[in-house]
């Protein structure tokens, strides 16, 4: 399949292949296969959707490469094969890896768990950048938050203490 994306101009098809069985014994395979571009857009598109963030990449891993990738177009494919390679880790998962100096989240699904043939993944990248300048902001908000309510608090305190005190004040000089 994957040599044949490459005679094709990169193009793959997901390929489903179910063994036919008589009494027990294989007697031969059915296989049917869609159009990977095709679900990668529709993959890509619900991403950008939950996410916001038009930056989000996917793809179909298989054999330790990326056979079909949808984004990321400055990084070179042979070497996110290896940074992939190394971060798949069982059939579903998500782990962070840096990409071009920016840092992104992988996430991948085993598409054929179980299967006598080697394992092939979808996966798919989302940029962290955003959302992490985001987060900062929101924590810088808070600290100035927090430290205005908390002048505030100290400020007011201090007032209130010294209208209690006036009359503590008056009763001891009345003593006297």
């Amino acid at each position: 399949v994957i040599a044949a994306a490459s005679e094709r101009g990169g193009r793959l098809r997901e390929v489903v292949a179910t063994p036919v069985k008589q009494a027990g014994e294989v007697i031969g395979v059915f296989l049917m296969g869609i159009d990977a571009e095709t679900e990668l857009d529709h993959l890509a598109s619900r991403l950008e959707k939950s996410t916001g963030e038009t930056g989000s990449s996917t793809g179909f891993f298989a054999e330790d490469q990326i056979v079909q990738q949808k984004g990321l177009r400055d990084i070179d494919r042979q070497e996110l094969s290896k940074l992939v390679a190394v971060e798949i880790d069982g059939e579903t998962g998500m782990s962070e890896l840096t990409l071009g100096g920016a840092p992104y989240r992988l996430a991948w699904q085993e598409m054929n768990p179980g299967s006598i043939l080697p394992s092939a993944y979808q996966i798919a990248f989302f940029p962290m950048a955003e959302m992490r300048a985001e987060i900062r902001s929101l924590q810088i908000k808070l600290l100035l938050i927090g430290g205005g309510a908390l002048l505030l608090a100290v400020i007011a305190s201090y007032f209130i203490s010294r209208g209690l005190a006036k009359p503590v004040k008056v009763l001891e000089e009345a003593t006297r």
